[in-house]
């Protein structure tokens, strides 16, 4: 199984996501009263108010299985209920939606993270918590183990896996890592950002990325690095590639952003120099702008 975490500022733009109709979403658990993204967004409204001044009250989880794996409504709902009190959220709102638009079988979860007591739930190595709170589902479950990338397996204990053995497991994993990549970026393209706060939060997920810039500032196209593992945006199809993330509402200024991406793009070639990456191909769409 694998888990992604995105803490954000807007109910109503997380919740417009995980229940469009082109997701196929069914509701499979929750605390809430209503069903629909305007009136959930008003309900979480109730307990955002008791914390006005906090950014990021958003928590918004997604789970996914191997292709091969498959869980019921009830078992998802177990899981959303357990995995969000293991990560300390006890008396918070929150609603599971599970989704049948791609291969693999996966839910997402949408939550305050300030309980109905005014208390936030801390996010202090939420990524170790989580990854162990993974394990124990899987064990529970009877699922295929998941392959920690490099970026989780440093939260965790660095020397239980060894280096190459990790690399490896990667490699033979690149499928879900190329789903759990569309996910991740699908979750954070959901609010309209500007390009450098989109690339400050792939970053924080464990995600390099890398432009073809000219001379100029015209960009041409995007790359993503995840762990040992490079893959353009292209190839993961046309709504990860640079206009397609333009197209999404994602705000490329070029005076304002340039220096950020180009310094991003420097960052992951550096990664590329300490570990050997290794390309992904795709079902390849050409690129433009």
């Amino acid at each position: 199984m694998i888990a992604n975490q995105v803490k954000g500022c807007g109910f109503r733009g997380a919740l417009k996501y995980v229940l469009d109709k082109e997701h196929k979403p069914e509701i499979i658990g929750g605390n809430m009263v209503f069903r629909d993204a305007q009136n959930l967004a008003n309900e979480f409204g109730i307990s955002r108010e008791l914390r006005p001044s906090l950014k990021k009250a958003v928590y918004h989880a997604s789970l996914s299985v191997p292709q091969n794996e498959r869980l019921t409504n009830e078992q998802w709902e177990n899981i959303s209920e357990k995995y969000l009190t293991s990560m300390g959220f006890i008396d918070n709102q929150y609603i599971a939606v599970r989704h049948a638009d791609k291969d693999h079988d996966h839910i997402h979860i949408i939550a305050s993270r300030i309980s109905m007591n005014g208390k936030v739930v801390s996010d202090s190595n939420d990524y170790k918590r989580s990854a162990q709170i993974i394990k124990g589902i899987e064990k529970d479950y009877n699922l295929t183990m998941s392959a920690q990338t490099p970026f989780e397996a440093k939260q965790m204990d660095e020397r239980s896996t060894k280096k190459g053995e990790l690399q490896k497991m990667i490699r033979e994993n690149s499928v879900n890592s190329k789903a759990r990549l569309q996910d991740i970026i699908d979750t954070l393209s959901i609010d309209k950002k500007s390009m450098e706060l989109f690339i400050e939060d792939l970053e924080n997920n464990g995600i390099g990325v890398r432009a073809n810039i000219s001379k100029t500032g015209y960009i041409s196209g995007i790359s993503y690095i995840y762990g040992d593992i490079a893959v353009k945006g292209s190839d993961l199809g046309k709504k990860y590639s640079w206009i397609g993330l333009q197209k999404r509402g994602l705000d490329y200024d070029k005076d304002r952003d340039c220096e950020t991406i180009k310094s991003a793009s420097e960052r992951s070639y550096s990664h590329q120099e300490r570990k050997p990456v290794t390309e992904i191909e795709g079902p390849t769409y050409q690129e433009y702008g």
